[in-house]
């Protein structure tokens, strides 16, 4: 019997013969097939194993057994410590393998989980309601939201108590509306000074047709309060209403919002008597409408329709309004000078802090030389006149618009302008030294938010910019102001891009 030790002449054990090359010398071989089918104990007189279990159950490895190997002298059985990684065991061609016998240890006994720590129970159901709070407010968050108006839900639910629930993935909103009583307020005297009372029908939004109802605007000349009464049955105060500058069956920008709507409710807001006073002095160009929060009309009256009641305006007040509102007799237009045409898409003005330069193409050169000689007096302003302009004969007259670029835009529900943008310095510069000249502002949002609430947004973003042009010395009477809402992108709403751009000022002047 060999014995293995850790020197250099060990015997190594050999690497297994392969199976097509090994020698029969009729004696047994470890290696080679032997029967596992039988139960374990009953193994046969030729099984060189007969003592041993093939498959101990007592640790991965045996210590020592009747284990064999061929050497020269014959078959000998290995004693002592077997190396781990060593093959113990005989290898076979059967893919059957004797099943093992699980030891057990001990009495066996039910499988019974520990009863759980009440004091576990509890920290996990803190831990748990803290993170549903933190879901819940995150998730509230995403919903409130709103490119351009994170608080336009809320405002208009003040005001209209709409109960809204959004899906921030779709931008989908679905309303329940309820009927809301909106508390009454007093109607001015009919004798009031600078009072006047218009009556008109209110008619299908799309038709012009089909009246549906009676709305009485009471609108001072002198300081701009307008208070209403809508006889509408429809109206529950989920509705609000507007002055808009377009005549039937366009649908133009807003230029007064006079809130929420109910039926038979007196409503009571201020408004500029600038913006007062070109719906009185024009009242063709201008119409009342009842809108949902959504921004779709549902009925509409125009001012021209209407009936006046009561007019309690004396002479200085009509020439004070005619002022006001900018009357196209009292301009450059009535000696023949008129520079733009704002209904054609002609030669613009860029403005780039103070950098004035003109682009497009006019009719001839006596239109690009009168509209530089209308800018000349800026280069004394400290403005630089830059002329780009092209003589293209059948080109539109210049329109008047004024590109800004970047220069006005707002943030996420914001109205305020930041900072002391050059550009409106320039801008005023421009008016001054073109006294006749007046300009319409035009506020924009994007399309997150309720479209009544954008509505309001815009008609805001406006009033600060003529706000601050006033204060640069330009008179308020020659500023207008519109609210187009979301109703005119320039950009991509789908991107945090173009709802930037989106949230802007244009101007466009009028000579």
């Amino acid at each position: 019997m060999s014995h293995i030790s850790s020197g250099e002449n060990d015997y190594r054990y050999p690497p297994p013969v392969p199976r097509d090359k090994r020698v029969d010398t009729g004696e047994i071989d470890p290696r080679t097939t032997y029967d596992l089918s039988a139960e374990r104990g009953s193994y046969t007189d030729d099984n060189p194993f007969a003592d041993r279990d093939p498959f101990p159950t007592s640790g991965p490895y045996p210590q020592t057994g009747p284990y064999r190997r061929q050497t020269e002298s014959g078959l000998q059985p290995v004693t002592g410590h077997i190396r781990p990684g060593h093959r113990t065991r005989p290898r076979t061609t059967s893919r059957a393998i004797a099943p093992r016998a699980t030891p057990v240890r001990g009495a066996a006994r039910p499988n019974v989980r520990p009863p759980s720590q009440s004091g576990g129970l509890i920290a996990r159901a803190v831990v748990g309601g803290l993170c549903l709070l933190l879901l819940a407010g995150a998730v509230g968050w995403f919903l409130n939201r709103g490119g351009d108006d994170e608080t336009e839900e809320t405002a208009v639910a003040e005001e209209a108590a709409t109960e809204t629930v959004e899906e921030a993935d779709t931008g989908v909103r679905e309303e329940t509306t309820t009927t809301v009583a909106l508390t009454p307020v007093a109607l001015p005297e009919i004798t009031e000074a600078g009072l006047v009372l218009y009556e008109m029908q209110l008619l299908d939004a799309y038709t012009g047709t089909g009246a549906a109802g009676m709305v009485e605007l009471y609108m001072n000349a002198l300081n701009g309060q307008i208070c209403h009464v809508f006889n509408v049955a429809a109206l529950n105060g989920q509705y609000l209403g507007f002055v808009n500058q377009a005549f039937f069956p366009r649908q133009g920008p807003s230029v007064i919002n006079l809130g929420a709507t109910a039926n038979a409710v007196p409503q009571c807001v201020s408004a500029s008597p600038i913006e007062v006073a070109r719906a009185m002095v024009n009242p063709d160009e201008f119409y009342v409408a009842a809108i949902d929060l959504d921004g779709k009309i549902l009925l509409r009256g125009q001012m021209s329709e209407a009936t006046i009641a009561v007019d309690n305006r004396d002479d200085a007040t009509r020439t004070n309004q005619q002022a006001l509102a900018g009357d196209p007799t009292t301009g450059s237009e009535a000696d023949g000078t008129e520079l733009f045409d704002n209904e054609n898409d002609g030669a613009f003005i860029e403005i780039d802090d103070r950098t004035v330069m003109f682009k497009g193409a006019v009719p001839d050169q006596a239109t690009a030389d009168n509209l530089l000689a209308a800018f000349l007096q800026l280069s004394g302003q400290g403005v630089q006149v830059v002329d780009e302009l092209q003589v293209q004969e059948g080109a539109p007259a210049p329109s008047g618009r004024v590109v800004i670029g970047n220069s006005l835009l707002f943030g996420v529900d914001e109205d305020q302008l930041t900072g002391e943008p050059v550009v409106l310095e320039t801008l005023a510069d421009l008016l001054r030294v073109n006294p006749t000249w007046t300009a319409t502002v035009a506020g924009h949002t994007d399309n997150f938010g309720l479209a009544a609430y954008n509505r309001d947004l815009s008609l805001r973003r406006a009033n600060t910019v003529r706000q601050r042009l006033a204060e640069l010395g330009i008179a308020e009477n020659r500023i207008s102001v519109e609210g187009f809402g979301a109703d005119d992108p320039i950009g991509d709403n789908n991107t945090n891009e173009g709802r930037a751009a989106n949230r802007r000022i244009e101007i466009t002047i009028n000579s």
